[in-house]
């Protein structure tokens, strides 16, 4: 139950999130100390406001996280360089959850949204794999989560297991490859925080590309899994074909415009990826609900209304994902000063990394995410001990090679917020989801990830 006064402190806590978010930003492009410490102060007030509002065992696994990074940050002496460069991550989690919630709004009001949704559902059967999987991939870039609500429609009307398994594993394979290389994804603002020198802008084509080359590995596997003759087609209005098409390309156009957007911002202001992304998306989303408004019969009255009301609701409801971020992340730092620490004093570098155990190292990250942890927590000590200069490898390629690792790890692990519902939908536990339907895949696809990697650090090196 919320407090008697909740009105006055959801105001409140919102208000800390709208100053942490215009304060990161600010620092970003004006580089002041002061602003980034009040950036931080508003941001743990904005956590610990809405701390009563996330349910006990999610608040229970963050806490343990913080405290137990802290504590491995204190018994190596570097608790508060611990502090401050979790919280630079989160800050950048602001920015980009900030940004997120703009584009929610316009993108499941839109009618080409409804008409894509329609055109999934129509597909033959030797398509409907491949037609679930590329919506999910790229209308999940943009919208995130929100596309499995969007086609969760689709699986409910399934009475065959099997064809609940197969319509499930379509939209999460899709949906994790596009985490290799949408600028709206958590790994993205993590790689921006472990990377600062490297923009999205200078290694977004080669993701792209790898993020469409899983999902082939993906309708690869599931053609040698030999199920696709389950599914069970609903009978759905059929929807016209030039609509339809014409939906397809105003989506692209909409993304297209973004990806420029971000990629300018990158190149030419102080902006990193998330910073670029707070500033991108609530002006597209604009645009983008007047635009359908505009064209609606019967459109609300106030569309600008209804986008901030939308956005003021989502922002509140980061309260959850941002503390279990904010733990995982504090957690993967105190575990990469551990290792760091002269007491230790292991790195990346000593092992003599190259693209023989690199397989190895992405293939332990999806084993330890899929066993007993966050899947951000490995990339984060990966990333934190990973020196490219001394590695030899181009830093672009160690930013694949993380957000690559970040999206296996979301398949295998058990506490990723996409196998938490998947889990529901399959109505099974989130253990056996990640490991007996997702396990032969992402360690196929670890292969295929080293393989590409080596193939673009190599071009990269020919020019």
């Amino acid at each position: 139950m919320f407090p008697k006064h909740f009105l006055t402190r959801k105001t409140f806590t919102l208000t800390c999130f709208v100053v942490a978010f215009v304060t990161a930003l600010a620092n970003l492009l004006f580089d002041f100390t002061l602003l980034n410490q009040l950036a931080i102060l508003t941001m743990l007030l904005f956590v610990l406001l809405g701390f009563n509002t996330v349910s006990p065992t999610p608040r229970a696994i963050a806490t343990g996280l913080l405290v137990g990074g802290w504590v491995l940050g204190a018994v190596f002496g570097h608790v508060v360089d611990v502090f401050v460069r979790s919280s630079q991550m989160v800050l950048n989690l602001i920015l980009l959850f900030g940004g997120m919630a703009f584009i929610q709004f316009p993108a499941l009001k839109s009618p080409a949204m409804t008409n894509i949704r329609k055109m999934v559902f129509q597909q033959p059967p030797s398509r409907r794999y491949m037609a679930l999987t590329l919506v999910s991939h790229y209308v999940g870039a943009l919208i995130s989560l929100s596309v499995l609500g969007l086609l969760s429609s689709f699986i409910e009307k399934q009475k065959d297991p099997l064809a609940k398994r197969r319509i499930g594993i379509a939209m999460s394979r899709g949906f994790s490859a596009a985490t290799v290389w949408s600028p709206f994804f958590i790994s993205m603002a993590v790689v921006a925080s472990l990377l600062p020198t490297v923009p999205w802008s200078e290694f977004a084509l080669a993701a792209f590309f790898l993020g469409f080359c899983l999902l082939l590995l993906g309708w690869v596997v599931d053609r040698l899994e030999g199920v696709h003759h389950a599914i069970d087609m609903s009978t759905t209005k059929e929807t016209d074909q030039t609509e339809a098409l014409s939906s397809t390309f105003k989506i692209i156009f909409i993304m297209v415009a973004i990806v420029v957007c971000i990629m300018s911002l990158n190149e030419f202001t102080a902006l990193n990826t998330p910073g670029a992304v707070a500033v991108a998306l609530p002006v597209v989303s604009t645009i983008w609900i007047l635009t359908i408004s505009s064209f609606q019969t019967e459109s609300e009255a106030a569309p600008l209304q209804g986008l901030s009301k939308d956005v003021a609701r989502r922002c509140l409801s980061l309260v959850s994902p941002m503390l279990m971020f904010y733990g995982a992340i504090t957690f993967g730092q105190g575990i990469s000063e551990a290792l760091n620490s002269e007491l230790l004093d292991i790195s990346l570098s000593d092992l003599g990394l190259s693209y023989g155990n690199a397989l190895i190292v992405l293939t332990a990250i999806v084993v330890m995410a899929g066993s007993v942890m966050h899947p951000i927590i490995p990339v984060v000590v990966i990333g934190s001990l990973i020196d490219p200069v001394e590695l030899g490898f181009e830093p672009t390629v160690i930013a694949v090679f993380l957000l690559a690792a970040r999206s296996l790890a979301s398949l295998m692990s058990p506490f990723s917020g996409l196998t938490i519902i998947m889990s529901q939908i399959f109505q099974i536990s989130p253990w056996k989801t990640s490991w007996r339907y997702q396990a032969r895949f992402t360690l196929l696809a670890s292969i295929f990830c080293v393989l590409y990697l080596y193939l673009y650090d190599q071009l990269m090196r020919a020019y």
